[in-house]
């Protein structure tokens, strides 16, 4: 793979022009999220050790995104972290577990390949990624939120 973030940028690009310009914040990551997954299981990567990490951060249509593509070679745990973002997390190969953490209540979710979860700003969730995982992680900076302008 030449450049994995060449293929995701141009990836972001075609499916902003399927996604409405009025639609912001996480229901921005949410629809980018079905048009990513859809594009990346197209690309039929064998390997993912070969794609060397990286994090870069680009605008798209007036939306800052932080795009961040990580291997995990051993098991890592996050506990009681605050998102600072919307976030967009879509899983490429092993797998990653999550708890929310919401007042009195807490939620479980695992997310396998192939699959990907949309968490607003301010969030606390518990996380848990899998051994031998590759992630892409998507965080809106823009500091509006809302369906529209």
């Amino acid at each position: 793979m030449e450049s994995f973030f060449k293929e995701i940028d141009k990836f972001i690009i075609a499916s902003n022009k399927e996604i409405n310009e009025k639609i912001l914040g996480i229901n921005y990551l949410e629809k980018l999220k079905f048009s990513l997954i859809e594009k990346i299981i197209d690309l039929n990567i064998k390997s993912y050790e070969d794609i060397k990490n990286f994090q870069e951060i680009k605008e798209y249509n007036n939306i800052k995104l932080s795009i961040k593509f990580n291997n995990y070679n051993e098991a890592l745990s996050r506990l009681k972290n605050s998102l600072q973002n919307d976030s967009l997390c879509i899983i490429l190969r092993g797998l990653k577990t999550f708890k929310v953490i919401s007042n009195q209540e807490s939620k479980n979710f695992t997310l396998f390949p192939n699959m990907g979860i949309t968490l607003p700003s301010k969030m606390t969730i518990n996380e848990s990624i899998a051994k031998q995982s590759s992630i892409i992680d998507i965080f809106n900076l823009n500091e509006n939120v809302g369906i529209e302008k």
